[in-house]
């Protein structure tokens, strides 16, 4: 008896009465899967291997030439006073250049300017002003960027004595912006100020234009996801970052804080005392 296989695959033996095989089912072939497919290899002649090494030897340089341009700088925006810093990919961390001048003559005793601004709308004057160049008499405001928080309230720190020393405008927002946009404008004054200090140490602008930048921008520990984004996004508007190829990253002020004085002591002071070593096994331990 001739065997065939019925529907379901398995052989099965022909009956008397089924004589005709039209109803038999044929297994179709597997068709060989793409992995197992042969296919034959484009020949790489010696041309086409010099290309592709001087294409990687192209990128190599290209980003040993990037490394070579790329500048951090630090950019600490405080309630009061905010400074700014600047160190090369270069140079270690302790060459860096703290930005003392920023108004006048040189500040030998605080390397920070004054964290408010007077807008020339409401001053007679033609433009706009931050820090020391803020006068008395002129209406400022300061303190601003503990409003990004949200949660607090202009009026809960009044006290008249910081009234009469700092002015009625702490804590305080002009009509129609928010504290956003007033350390937008702030942040605008200071990054034009530090591309003018950059470009005189660089030598000229065609210098700045080829460097790119990593600015670290400080926030409160304390802060909320929606007052970092805001102040990062003040900082892109301002220029911070806002060029192609720039980078911006938060740093909590405690973390940058710790990460000085651990810098500062090691270049300062021997701490291998405090360096991991292996403990040397005592071999008399063993035996009681």
């Amino acid at each position: 008896m001739a065997s065939y296989l019925n529907v379901l695959g398995v052989p099965d033996t022909e009956s008397d009465s089924c004589d005709d095989v039209s109803d038999t089912v044929k297994v179709p072939k597997k068709p060989a899967s793409r992995t197992n497919r042969k296919r034959p290899g484009a020949p790489v002649d010696d041309e086409a291997r010099e290309k592709k090494r001087q294409q990687a030897a192209a990128r190599s340089e290209r980003k040993a030439e990037e490394a070579r341009n790329l500048l951090f700088v630090g950019v600490d925006i405080g309630t009061t006073c905010s400074g700014l810093a600047f160190c090369s990919y270069k140079e270690s961390w302790d060459k860096l250049t703290v930005i003392s001048r920023y108004h006048g003559g040189e500040n030998e005793h605080l390397e920070k300017v004054p964290t408010r601004i007077a807008y020339a709308a409401e001053n007679d004057m033609p433009a706009d002003v931050f820090g020391d160049a803020v006068e008395d008499g002129m209406t400022a405001y300061q303190w601003f960027k503990l409003l990004l928080a949200g949660k607090l309230k202009p009026t809960e720190f009044d006290d008249p004595h910081l009234e009469k020393a700092t002015g009625n405008k702490t804590l305080r927002l002009p009509k129609g912006k928010t504290a956003q946009a007033v350390l937008t404008d702030f942040l605008t004054l200071l990054c034009k100020l530090f591309l003018k200090r950059l470009k005189k140490a660089m030598g000229s602008a065609k210098a700045v234009e080829k460097t790119k930048f990593v600015f670290v921008v400080t926030v409160p520990a304390t802060w909320p996801l929606a007052a970092r984004q805001a102040t990062r996004d003040a900082a892109v508007a301002a220029g911070f970052g806002g060029r192609e190829g720039d980078e911006v990253v938060l740093i909590d002020e405690p973390e940058a804080a710790a990460v000085l004085a651990i810098k500062s002591a090691i270049a300062r002071y021997d701490t291998s005392a405090f360096e991991a070593s292996p403990c040397p096994t005592n071999q008399n331990s063993a035996n009681p």
